[in-house]
């Protein structure tokens, strides 16, 4: 349990979705009228208490992302496996900007470089897939949020189902 007397969402299976550099990730947060404002994103990582999820994003990239989040601390983490198509939404409402670390700007290039190799190895062109999820370390900018909900997304029968905590 975390400090917060708040059981996890996530177990070690959904972990391992969120922080894996073979899933594509996406961030949405509400922006003008209430529709989704969207933004790639590269590396993640899951706090010990499970709860906490910290999403790095390439600055250049996330101008309307952060021009929503200046009126909203919404937002949802879309993480899918790109070979199993395993796929869980995970939302908080307590996003907030937290200082990027010298680890977070190599794990996002290094997401770029292991991403493009694994997608090669699906068919896709590998230089194509490099440049889709190059990330300039310069730029990269990190979120964070406390998971309040999250669902599974997988394709099928399950999808949109919310996960069950595990202690």
């Amino acid at each position: 349990m975390a400090a917060t007397g708040e059981q996890a969402l996530l177990d070690d299976t959904s972990v391992a979705l969120v922080e894996s550099t073979h899933a594509a990730k996406v961030v949405a947060v509400p922006g003008p009228a209430l529709r989704a404002t969207l933004v790639h994103a590269y590396a993640c990582r899951v706090g010990p208490d499970r709860q906490r999820v910290t999403v790095t994003l390439d600055r250049s990239q996330a101008a309307p992302v952060l021009v929503a989040l200046g009126t909203s601390r919404r937002i949802a983490l879309v993480a899918c496996h790109i070979g199993s198509l395993q796929s869980l939404q995970l939302k908080g409402d307590d996003a907030r900007f937290v200082d990027v670390t010298d680890a977070d700007r190599r794990s996002a290039a290094a997401l770029g470089e292991e991403f493009a190799r694994f997608g090669a190895t699906l068919g896709y062109g590998e230089a194509m897939m490099r440049a889709h999820m190059a990330c300039r370390p310069g730029e990269v900018m990190a979120l964070e949020f406390t998971v309040r909900q999250a669902f599974i997304q997988t394709p099928g029968p399950s999808a949109g189902q919310p996960l069950a905590g595990r202690p």
